[in-house]
């Protein structure tokens, strides 16, 4: 093998290992949401579950239950499915693939498996509050979404605001302009999609507020303890 082989054959190694790397919290996310579907649908035959124990079912599932894709939670289980699944694998899907390729101010802070990790474990701090007040634990996959659209827009902010000093400074190159113009659609897009899906006509949003903040909270707390 050619030493121009060897190298490019060691640089695409390397490039799947960092997409890997990124975009190992999707799989996993997919497989704990698809081992929770067969969970309840295994548990059908023993319905109604004592409180107690439907309860801890339900808290345990939180960050990954289908239930509230479902009616009454939400308008039809389509409409939840897209809401509380799949748009959810698609953000972290989106900011891996940022962060791999556009992203150059906030690593690691906003590396996909910190935010999914902090999105799990603000789920599990509104679940449990919420089962503490009032008796029965919620549910919070779209916290993990409302946390990675929230990484998505704060991230793309900072290189917005990066790439906006280089153009003040001087360095005003195409390549600046391209990137500072991808960065500010890509902004505008995901602060849509954070107000359209779970703020706006929400009627969890305040559940995504507070979730988002016990998820930046125990981000900022992964950070410190790091340092």
């Amino acid at each position: 093998m050619s030493e121009g082989k060897k190298g490019l054959s060691e640089e695409v190694r390397a490039a799947l290992q960092a997409v890997l790397g990124e975009l190992y919290p999707v799989f996993i996310f997919y497989g704990l949401y698809a081992a929770v579907v067969f969970l309840y649908d295994g548990l059908q035959p023993f319905k109604p579950l004592p409180l107690g124990a439907a309860n801890l079912i339900a808290f345990t599932t939180s960050p990954f239950s289908f239930v509230e894709a479902t009616p009454p939670y939400s308008s039809s289980t389509t409409v939840g499915l897209y809401n509380n699944f799949l748009l959810v694998a698609v953000l972290m899907v989106f900011l891996a693939m940022y962060n791999l390729i556009l992203s150059r101010s906030l690593k690691p802070f906003v590396a996909l498996p910190s935010v999914f990790g902090a999105g799990v474990a603000g789920s599990y701090l509104v679940s449990l509050s919420i089962w503490i007040l009032s008796k029965q634990p919620a549910t919070g996959t779209s916290i993990i979404g409302f946390t990675v659209v929230a990484a998505i827009v704060v991230t793309t902010l900072a290189d917005l605001i990066s790439q906006l000093r280089l153009i003040v400074a001087g360095e005003r190159s195409a390549r600046t302009y391209l990137r500072a113009y991808a960065v500010l659609i890509l902004f505008g897009v995901a602060s849509l999609i954070a107000l359209n899906s779970y703020i706006v006509g929400n009627p969890s949003f305040l559940l995504h507020l507070v979730g988002g903040a016990a998820s930046g909270g125990v981000l900022v707390l992964w950070m410190l303890s790091r340092q």
